[in-house]
């Protein structure tokens, strides 16, 4: 073994979930499942899966996606249900949503002007913003939108 092998013992290890695209109705739909799950689990993962009225929802299949879900667990709904947030048209829409970035461009725009410097002297790196909604939410671009859900 290489050296680097041996010092990381997770290299050993297989990885947790795999990545998988399974036709679920007429549609190809992307989720992570255990690397032991075999045909026939996948057939009943399947099965199971197109019974659910909410496999038409595309937030739903979207939360399949997510790499740290799997696609195998039997309470998919109810997680969904806790971890999505919502989905948002547009960037600036998702970032005013889930950040209190409105708030902060009021209080500087109320400190710009106590201090006498026009309101576009200074102002907030929206690319920073997105990093810390991105340590709280999973955000998933999809069609033009953007899904977001807890982490």
């Amino acid at each position: 073994p290489h050296a680097d092998e041996s010092e990381n013992p997770q290299y050993l290890r297989p990885p947790k979930l795999l990545r998988s695209e399974l036709t679920i109705g007429d549609e190809m739909v992307i989720m992570h499942l255990p690397p032991a799950v075999d045909g026939p689990q996948i057939q009943t993962i399947v099965q199971r899966l197109e019974s659910l009225p909410v496999i038409e929802s595309p937030a739903f299949r979207v939360f399949l996606s997510l790499p740290d879900v799997d696609g195998s667990a039997t309470n998919l709904v109810e997680s969904f249900h806790e971890f999505y947030v919502g989905h948002f048209d547009t960037y600036g829409a998702m970032i005013y949503a889930l950040s209190p970035l409105e708030e902060w461009q009021a209080a500087l725009g109320q400190w710009t002007a106590e201090n006498g410097l026009p309101h576009e002297a200074v102002t907030i790196d929206e690319t920073i913003v997105l990093a810390q909604v991105r340590e709280v939410y999973d955000i998933v671009e999809k069609d033009g939108g953007f899904y977001a859900f807890y982490r």
